[in-house]
Formats: structure tokens, sequence, C-alpha cells
């Protein structure tokens, strides 16, 4: 088998221009497999250039089997310091068609131009300093340009552009002087590979995973960029997972930039990818993608078929074969390898495809020519950068932003292999990566709309690499959004969201997960004050210009104020105090009774009060996202943006705005307009208070529980007063209903007692003592009694009151005994008082009078036994056999005597009931109403129902009856009971008498 392959294929030298190889071993026409068709038609590209460059004014032959070639001295001798250089080492080099060549050496990059003869005179040469990297440069990542044509460009009018493999670009305006030269560090998201020289001086940078940039430098020379237009979105990389976040198709996963080759006779550009061919056509300050051709489709079977077609068992072997492209040249020749790693031993082919570009597509004929081969080792070689040493030192940011590309394109395994390397979770490197995770996600919240071509000129070097595909202001911040949720989701998946710890905001310490979160509540809020912009543009602007002038942000002759001010997400605080310094002016401008003077009040109310809320429903919705884990170590205080303090914080804005509402507007307004202002005041204030809820809980939740306690105590103290100082205005101007709901929701005892005083309504303090009761709400309102000086509403609490009153006066034995008293505690006021009189040692008059009064209060103790005592005895008297003259009168007085019986026999009342109505039924004969139809009748004259009907008038019968199975059970009526007429009587008398006084 493999020697009929090493007869298909022949040893490949170079094919220098205008030659071809004679009687190739393998040359088919093959039809494409799949086409696309995206653009119009272009002129042809040019026919093909040499791959190899003269490196030596000499002439010599080579020759190859069955090829020849002749290698001949070309131009003028090269200048010395080339000479030089290639004694020392061959470094990269590369010769354009314009004569321009470059070789590097090391760091320094040589420059100079071929002249046309061999006799011309001496030719430019210039030695330029490269920027320091750690991989090799190759001449790939060199080009230089001119607004001119190149074959006659003066040496002042050339520019040259470099790009360390790393993305640090340095350019030189003018190639007569080495030493002028500007410095940017573009961030390509992975390592550079080719750098072009398109039209209009600009350039096109290119990154291994397959990012275009554009580049071109602006008046001061600085290098500016954006990414290149393409017809499929801008992240072409990114996998399905996350393409609907940016608007673009899915492209294979790792898919590798394998060359660049720009026809500038035509004016395309055309990339080279593991799995498409594409091309743009170029103008001077755009471009436009015109065709994407599917290349892997395309042409692995036919390669594959071109070297192993003619194998009895080719359907087998083609499953395995492998196919890279290695590079391209004019002509649209792509040089590929091929092997099948079954082979022993495994080849590589190395194989020229040339294709067609019929402008609108490419063309569904081609040719497959296999060249030679080689082991596959060589050819891998060639695709990957080599480091000049070993790295101490990554650029953490770039690397884990382009772990974040490969998690977007579904590659987890290689994203968590990149992540565990960066930031071990045993590692140091807990605050680096703090501050890494922060800064990708504030770069992704304020990035720039590099596909805006209004902002061409203004993307910053430091472009995060995540670009936004939308033209709207507002799907902007909508995919900013959907990028920050996909990065949470990264760093949850691997593993970093628990390895972080605390980064320092606003010049205190923060929980960084909670920096996060605060980043996505700025996107919210930033959403929502969008659409207020679109509802009240000519205040929002000129609040945003207002900002901007603040700030010192630049507004390009091409962009809005609006444009550049919400792309900078992480600022959109700053827009409330100028909402209130607009407000303020407006108020100053138009008359009071204006619709304007009402109505710009109401509006930023309106503004500030539902981006504030929008930014705190997503702290609390999306909660479980940024939750800290159990094993987590002690937050820090947090102090959200939404409580933030000082020149410009939400704080601060609130506060004043609670003055302007209610000393400039509230006066003049009239009832309707005093409504709306209080409801949306009262809303901005529950913005402001929650803000202090959620430090203390924060403190709270400090371990070990107590380690703050007294930041806790301060800042509750500050809290109480602050409340009491927004709410208390409020209460003067009678808006209870407003102050309740807050005073109610954030637990200021003060304020609502204060109400229920003003309003005279002591159901609410009840209300309120019973709703807050495991809050103390009741010994609060005890204090506030204490402190006002309201004695004799501290004492005359209801009687559901009396025990939570009596432990709040243990501690004030001085009113205690007046509330023992009240409640007829006579023993307990006894003991106060004498305890009292025995403590007092300096005012003889006070203690004489305490003596007194402790004495009565025995005197009064000893008396609450007799009336218990009496009432027993009175009560036999009335109702005993002796007493044979005793009717209903009696009996009645006999029952009313049991109010005197102490109600801690409930068990001897009951007895005493059962007994005086037994007495009673045993004083009439019942024998005469036996056999009578109607027992109301027959019972109408006895005592029993005399005392019933007696009862009725004056209290609840079922106060005093007993129950009547109870009293038929009794022994002193087993005689009666015996005759079942007399318990019908009794039962019926009960059942009527009850219903009738219901």
């Amino acid at each position: 088998m493999q020697s009929c392959k090493a007869s298909r294929a022949t040893m490949f030298c170079g094919i220098p221009a205008g030659t071809s190889t004679a009687s190739p071993p393998s040359t088919r026409s093959i039809p494409a497999q799949e086409e696309v068709e995206l653009g119009a038609a272009v002129a042809p590209p040019t026919p093909p250039y040499s791959w190899s460059t003269p490196t030596r004014a000499q002439s010599h032959a080579a020759a190859a089997e069955t090829v020849n070639y002749d290698v001949q001295t070309f131009g003028s001798s090269l200048p010395v310091k080339v000479m030089e250089a290639l004694t020392m080492a061959d470094g990269p080099l590369k010769v354009t068609e314009s004569g321009w060549a470059w070789m590097v050496c090391g760091e320094r990059l040589i420059i100079w131009k071929i002249c046309q003869t061999a006799v011309a005179k001496v030719s430019v040469c210039k030695e330029l300093q490269l920027p320091g990297s750690e991989y090799n440069y190759s001449a790939d990542l060199v080009a230089v340009t001119c607004t001119t044509p190149l074959e006659t460009a003066s040496v002042q009018s050339i520019s040259v552009l470099t790009v360390a493999a790393e993305g640090t670009a340095r350019f030189w305006p003018s190639l007569a002087q080495e030493g002028n030269y500007t410095e940017t560090d573009v961030d390509l998201g992975d390592l550079c590979n080719f750098v072009v020289a398109v039209r209009g001086g600009s350039f096109v940078l290119s990154s291994m995973n397959n990012r275009l940039l554009r580049a071109s430098a602006d008046s001061s020379g600085k290098l500016q960029y954006r990414a290149l237009m393409q017809g499929h979105g801008m992240l072409s990389g990114i996998g399905r997972r996350v393409s609907s976040l940016f608007g673009i198709l899915s492209a294979p996963v790792n898919d590798t930039l394998h060359s660049v080759l720009w026809v500038g006779g035509a004016s395309c550009l055309y990339t080279l990818t593991s799995s498409s061919l594409s091309k743009w056509e170029v103008d001077d300050s755009y471009e436009h993608q015109t065709l994407s051709w599917d290349v892997q489709k395309a042409l692995t079977e036919s390669i594959a078929d071109a070297i192993w077609g003619s194998e009895s068992n080719y359907e087998e072997i083609k499953e395995g074969v492998n196919v890279t492209y290695l590079d391209m040249n004019t002509g649209l020749v792509v040089l590929a390898a091929a092997w099948h790693p079954s082979d022993t031993p495994c080849l590589a082919y190395i194989c020229l495809v040339t294709l067609q570009d019929n402008g609108t597509a490419i063309s569904d004929q081609f040719t497959v020519e296999v060249t030679s081969y080689n082991p596959p080792f060589q050819v891998s070689a060639l695709e990957t950068p080599t480091r000049a040493e070993h790295v101490a030192q990554e650029d953490k940011t770039k690397l884990l932003k382009a772990a974040f590309l490969q998690f977007c394109r579904n590659d987890l395994v290689g994203a968590q292999t990149v992540t565990e390397e960066l930031f071990p979770a045993d590692g140091e490197e807990g605050a680096e990566l703090d501050d890494v995770v922060t800064q990708i996600n504030l770069d992704l919240v304020d990035d720039y709309p590099a596909s805006d071509p209004r902002w061409a000129e203004s993307v910053p070097d430091e472009s995060t690499g995540f670009p936004l595909t939308s033209l709207i202001i507002l799907h902007q911040l909508e995919d900013k959004m959907k990028a920050h949720g996909c990065f949470m989701d990264f760093l949850l998946q691997v593993g970093l969201l628990e390895q972080l710890d605390q980064v320092t905001v606003r010049s205190s310490p923060m929980a960084t997960r909670l920096l996060l979160c605060e980043h996505a509540e700025k996107l919210q809020a930033a959403m929502v004050l969008k659409n207020h912009h679109s509802k009240h543009p000519e205040l929002v602007n000129r609040a945003i210009g207002i900002a901007l002038q603040r700030s010192g942000g630049a507004v390009p002759a091409s962009l809005t104020a609006a444009d550049v001010f919400f792309r900078e997400v992480s600022q959109i605080s700053s827009l409330f105090d100028c909402l209130l310094e607009e407000e303020e002016r407006s108020l100053k401008e138009n008359p009071v009774d204006s619709v304007q003077w009402a109505e710009v009040v109401l509006t930023v109310n309106s503004i500030i009060k539902e981006v504030l809320q929008a930014a705190g429903q997503y702290r609390e919705t999306k909660a479980f996202m940024y939750r800290a884990a159990e094993s987590a170590t002690a937050e820090p205080e947090y102090i959200p943006w939404t409580a933030s303090g000082g020149i410009g914080g939400i704080r601060t804005v609130i506060s004043r705005q609670h003055e302007i509402i209610l000393h400039s507007v509230y006066p003049h307004a009239d009832s309707e307009l005093r409504s709306a202002l209080c409801e949306q005041l009262v809303a901005l204030l529950d913005i402001y208070l929650s803000g202090y809820v959620a430090q203390l809980t924060s403190l709270q939740q400090q371990r070990p529980p107590g380690a703050q306690q007294e930041r806790y105590n301060s800042l509750e103290m500050e809290y109480t007063q602050r409340r009491s100082e927004l709410l208390a205005p409020l209460l003067e101007l009678g808006q209870y209903q407003w102050v309740a709901a807050l005073a109610e929701k954030y637990c200021d005892f003060d304020i609502l007692v204060q109400m229920c005083e003003q309003t005279d309504n002591q159901s609410r303090l009840q209300h309120y003592m019973t709703k807050f009761a495991d809050q103390n709400f009741a010994d609060f309102l005890f204090r506030w009694y204490m402190e006002k000086g309201k004695r004799g509403k501290l004492l005359s609490q209801p009687a559901a009151q009396h025990q939570q009153l009596a432990s709040f006066l243990q501690s004030h034995q001085h009113l205690s005994w007046l509330h023992h008293i009240h409640v007829h505690d006579y023993h307990s006021a006894h003991r106060t008082l004498y305890n009292q009189a025995n403590m007092e040692t300096r005012y003889f008059v006070k203690k004489k009078t305490l003596h007194r009064l402790f004495k009565l209060t025995l005197l009064f103790y000893k008396l609450t036994f007799l009336p218990n005592f009496l009432a027993h005895n009175l009560i036999q008297l009335y109702i005993c056999d002796d007493n044979r003259r005793a009717n209903e009168y009696d009996f009645k007085k006999a029952l009313d005597l049991l109010e005197y019986i102490d109600e801690e026999d409930a068990a001897d009342i009951d007895a005493l009931k059962c007994e005086i109505f037994a007495k009673a039924l045993r004083r009439d004969d019942w024998a005469t109403a036996d056999g009578t139809d109607d027992p109301l009748e027959a019972a109408k004259d006895s005592i029993f129902v005399k005392i019933l009907l007696k009862l009725i008038q004056e209290v609840s019968l079922q106060t005093y009856l007993p129950d009547v199975k109870e009293l038929l059970d009794l022994d002193e009526l087993s005689s009666l009971k015996s005759k079942p007429y007399f318990e019908f009587v009794v039962r019926a008398n009960y059942e009527h008498y009850l219903q009738a006084q219901m």
C-alpha cells in the first residue's frame, strides 16, 4: 500500500513565479462538495507569486528528480546590515511585490527596498527596534503601507506596523524617523499571527482563533482599531450556546486561522481557517464580507481521494483522514497537509489546491496536486508560534478572557485547563484573581459597540475583545446583560466563583461576587434609564450633558452624548445628581403655576425611583447567582451602590430630593399634586432605608457573631437618626398613610407612637403591640410614655397589656405599686411600698408617706379576704332550708354574691351555682304539674322560672346558669329526677329561656 502511495507523490522543492511542475503526480479537476454564494463579483486575483525568496546575491542551480529550477540574481546587492544579519542567523524574511523586504533578527527589524537593477545606487535600509515579546517574531507580524503606491513611495511616506504575538503593537508613522513611534496593546483574545496592510493606509490584524481587527492611525499617530465587519456577526468563533447572545452564526469549535491574503488589485482580503475560506471587499474606511466557503466539506474528501483514492479499502480509509491547511498565496493556491494516523510509517502528504474565485462564489472546479510527503510532526510545528523563552508571568486578564471564549465555544475542558493553570484552587493568586475577574466583567459592561461604524475612531486600544453587534443602545445593553450571565456561568462552571474573595470599591472592601452583581444591577438600571431617555429626551439629554461635562468625557462628532454615556454603564449613577441640577434650574426658571414647574419634579422622581427599583429587583431576584459558598470566609460590610454616600452618592441624591420636594414644591402644590409627590417620595425613601437594612444585615452575618458589634451599633444609631429625620416632616404634614407604610416596614416605633398619639388612635396602638410583640413594641411604648411624662396613659393600659406592663414596671418600682393597686393586687403594692419606704434615707417626709401608703395597702389586702368569706356565708343564709320564706329575690341575691368569690376558685363558683338552683327547684311542688302538656305553662309560677326571668332582665343567662346535666345529677335532686316529667320540664325551660335571650 505504501509503495503505491509513494508512486503518487513527488518531492517538492519550490515553485517560482511563472513555473509549474512537469507531469504532476496527481492532478484532477474535482467538483466542490459545497459552495456558498454571498457577494457580488470582483476582479480575479493576480497570478501566483513565488513562495521562495532570494536570500543571497549568487547564482546556482537546484535539481530534484524530474524538475529543474534556475535561481538567478535579482536586483542590487543586499544592504550591509542585511548581509551582517545573515552571517549571524537566518531570521524570518519577507519580500513584497512592491520591492520592499524585511527580516527579523531577534528583537530587531531590518527593512530595505530592493532596487530593480544590479547597478542601482545604494538602496534604503532601516533598522527598527521591536517591542519585547515572549514569542519569536515572524515576518508575518510586520506590514508596511503608504497612501501612494509602494513601488514609488518615498521613505518619508512609508508607515510600518509590527505586532508581537501577545498583542503589543508598535506603529511608525514614517520610516524615515526610526525613533518616532506609538505603542498600543491590542486585545485579540489569542496570539496574533498575521498583520496585513490594506487600503487607506490601514491594516488588518488577526489572531490564531480567527479574530480580525482593522487598525489605522489617528491624527496624533496613535493606533486605533475595531473589529472587522463580518457578514455573520462579530464573534464567528463563539459556539451555539451563546451565538444568539451576539447575533452571530455559530462557527466550529477551535477554528484556527492559517493564512491572510491581501489582493491589492481587486481590493479583496481572503482568510483561510481550518473550516472556511472568507472574502471581504475593502475600501479606505469600510469593508464588506462577500463570501464564506466551507473549505472543510469541499476539500477534505477531494484531497483524500487524490492520495488514497486508488486503494481498495478507500471508503474505510477516508473516514480517518486528517487534513490541515497551512498557507494560502496569491491566485488562491492553498497549501495543505493530509495524513492517516493508522499508516505505518505515518506520512504527511503536502498538497497544493488551486481554487478559482468567480466573484460571487468559489468555483466548483479546482485542482488538487500532491507534491511531497514528510513526517507529520513537522507540519504541526508550522501552526503555532514558539516561545522565545520560558514565560515567567502571563497577562492573566487576556488569558482568562481567552478561556472565557473557549467556554463560550462549548470547550469547557479547555477553559477549565487554562483557569486551573492560571488560578489553582490551592494557589496564592487570590487577590490577583479578584482583580482580573472584576476587570473582565467591567470590560463587558462598559464595552464599546465596535460594529457601529460611528465608533470606529473612538474604540480604545484596550477594548474588551467581546464586540457587540447591535447598533441600538437598548439592544446593546441587553446583549451586555446576556454576556454577563455567560461570564457568571463560566466562573461557576470552572470553579472560580467560589475562589473569589474581595476587592476595594469606593474606598471600602466588598465581596467580589457582590461587585459582579452590582455591575449587572447597573446594566438593568441603564435599560430602564434608556426607556426614560426615549420618553423624556430633552430632560435626560441635558442631564447627560452635565454628567459628561463633569467627567470630562468628550463626545466625538460622529456620536451623540447618549451614545457615549450609555456605553459606560458602570458610571450610570452619575446621572442622578445631574437630574437634580436640571430640576432645580427648571424650578427657578418656570413660574409656579406653569405645567413645566410641576412636571419636571414628577418626571425626575419617576426616573430615579424606577431606575433604582430595577436595580434592587435584580439584586433580589438574582441573589442565587451571587450567593457565597457555605465554606466562604467572613465577608466585609456590604454597602450597595444604591446606598452610597458622599458627593453624587444615591443617599445624598435622595436626601437632597427629599428637601427639594418638601421645602420647594410641596408648599405650592394642590392636594392632587401633593398626593403624587408623597407617593413618589415614599418610594425613594424606601430605597434609601433599604440600603441601611442591607448594611446592617451584612454586619449581623459576620463570623464569629458580634465580630463587628461596635460598627453595627454605630451604623444602627446613624440609621435610626436618619430614618426619623426623613419621616418626621411627613408626619408633621399629616401624611399619616405614607408615614405608617414606611414606619411599619422599617420598624420606626417612635414615629408610629407619635402618629397614634396625634390621631388619638388607641386601637392602632394595640394593633402594633400585637403585630410587633416579638420586637417588644409594648416596652418601647411604655418607655415613651415614661420619657414624655405621660404616666396616666402608662398606667391605664387595657387588661391585655397588664402582664407586660407589670414586667416593665419591675425596674420602675416608684410607679409599679400604682399599677398593682389599679389591678387590685394589694399584696404586691404593699410589698413594693414597704421596700421603697425602707430604702428611702434622704427625705423623711417621703419615707413617712411611703410608710402610710404601705400600711393602707396592707389593710386593703386584708379586706380582700373578707368579701370572699362573707359571700359564702351569705349565700348559705339566703338559700338554706331554715329561710322558709325565701323567694326568687333571695336566690337572685345569692347569685349576685358569686362575683365576690375569687375568680381563681372557678370550680367552687360552678358548684355554688348548681347548689343555688337545686335549692330553688326544691322550693316548688312539681307533683301538681305532672301530666300537663305544656312544660312552660307548668313551670311558669315556679321560683326557678321567676329567677330566670329576673336574670334575663339584668345579665346573660349563660353567666349564671349551670350546666343542666350537672344540675340534674346532684344528689339533692335525686328524688325529683326519679320522675321523668320533672327532668322534661327543667330541660324544656332551659331550652326555651336560653333561646329567648339569644
